[in-house]
């Protein structure tokens, strides 16, 4: 008999526990909902960021203000192809980010290099490319490691692109991306970009003293001297690259 009751028991016993399971499982479910809005509210205005025309530029406050799951979504954007008119947008806001993946997802822009005649839209992303690099270096030693490889290979005259957009094309857009090369180092605000920057500008004094030449330089090291001081004033250590 007594068995029989303890039968009895047990099945009463799992009963309750499922019972308490399920209770703790609706208690949580309006938290799980919610958080899953809020993810899919992130997201939507991530896109709605990037998307956007920006008749002055992006705000920067907007970029710094991208969370976490607003930079995962513009990580996943910046690698589709449709998404190509809003990539310059997208890698702006990615510079500013302290995402743990931002730095791969603008190394992994950077490698994919374009071929032949491009569009305006890919264009504008790969200037902005450099300038986010730059930007990112203000926290991330890799970002001025690829910016000084890639001033490194354009003064061996390894840098061409193999793209064109337009008439720019071969010797003029190479020019181009040199200075977009010296600009974000310039971003950087470092003690390396700096040195660089300023031996450059005394070589291109020492040669036949090209003015276009000099003009850019100086403006780079005028914005060097700016960012270093910005720098200084956050607490970002920007030392030399690590190679």
């Amino acid at each position: 008999m007594g068995r029989d009751l303890g039968g009895t028991r047990r099945p009463e016993r799992r009963l309750e526990l499922l019972r308490v399971i399920w209770a703790v499982a609706l208690a949580a479910l309006p938290v799980w909902v919610a958080d899953a809005a809020a993810n899919d509210d992130e997201v939507r205005a991530a896109e709605a960021m990037v998307r956007a025309r920006y008749y002055e530029g992006l705000p920067v406050e907007r970029a710094r203000a991208c969370s976490v799951q607003c930079a995962a979504r513009l990580i996943e954007m910046l690698a589709d192809p449709d998404e190509t008119p809003y990539h310059a947008n997208i890698l702006y806001v990615l510079g500013h980010s302290d995402h743990p993946g931002a730095h791969e997802a603008l190394a992994g822009y950077a490698g994919r290099e374009p071929e032949g005649r491009v569009s305006g839209a890919v264009y504008n992303a790969r200037v902005q490319l450099l300038l986010s690099l730059g930007e990112r270096a203000r926290r991330d030693p890799r970002a001025l490691s690829l910016l000084v490889a890639r001033l490194e290979r354009a003064e061996a005259g390894s840098e061409t692109p193999g793209w064109w957009v337009g008439p720019l094309r071969g010797e003029g857009l190479r020019e181009v991306m040199y200075q977009g090369v010296m600009r974000g180092l310039a971003l950087s605000g470092s003690s390396e970009a700096g040195a660089r920057l300023r031996a450059r500008e005394a070589a291109a004094r020492a040669r036949s003293g090209d003015d276009a030449s000099l003009s850019g330089l100086r403006d780079s090291l005028e914005l060097h001297e700016r960012m270093a001081r910005e720098n200084a004033q956050q607490g970002f250590d920007t030392g030399d690259a690590r190679r």
